[in-house]
Formats: C-alpha cells, sequence, structure tokens
C-alpha cells in the first residue's frame, strides 16, 4: 500500500459473492483499520499490511473459499491517492488460498 498527498484513514472488508447464498451482508466481513495493522501506512512510501484472516471474519456465514471482492472506505476528509500491489489471501498455515 502506497499513498500521495492527504488521505483519510482507510478501512476495507471482504465480500463472498459469485452465487445468490453468498451475496448478503451476513456473508461479509466486518471492516478493518489499516492503521491498526500499519500505523504509518500513509507516509507515502510502499508498506506491506498484513492482516490475519481471522481479524476479518464474522462469527457466522463468511467463508473465505468464496471471496469474490474487497470493499474500502475512506472515514474522513482527503483529496489524495492510494495504490495497492501484489495482493494475497492466505491461511493460518501460511498456504495460498485457492
Amino acid at each position: 500500500l502506497k499513498t500521495e498527498g492527504k488521505v483519510a484513514e482507510m478501512q476495507f472488508n471482504l465480500l463472498c459473492n459469485g452465487a445468490p447464498a453468498f451475496d448478503m451482508p451476513e456473508h461479509h466481513t466486518e471492516k478493518v483499520m489499516v492503521s491498526k495493522y500499519c500505523p504509518n501506512w500513509n507516509d507515502g512510501t510502499w508498506h506491506k499490511v498484513v492482516v490475519p484472516l481471522k481479524d476479518l471474519k464474522q462469527s457466522k456465514g463468511f467463508d473465505p473459499i468464496h471471496v469474490a471482492e474487497m470493499q474500502f472506505f475512506n472515514t474522513g476528509n482527503g483529496d489524495g491517492s492510494f495504490f495497492l500491489d501484489d495482493l494475497a489471501f492466505e491461511d493460518d498455515s501460511s498456504n495460498l488460498m485457492k
């Protein structure tokens, strides 16, 4: 993650879509704040931000095998940009999810 200019705090979550049974709010994760996992994420340099999947899960209905989308939320004022590169989802044993 890299930012340019003045950016507001950012949150994101994951959504399970692709079938009517998954496209419901109870199959989406809770939002997490990027700064919780990388406090200096918005200093204009590239940062690796690692968020454990367990921090994104809801108590029921979320299935990480069916993640189809990420949502990003701006939590305040800002007119800058952010850039994402090399996104990966890993399970607890550090194996890439398929």
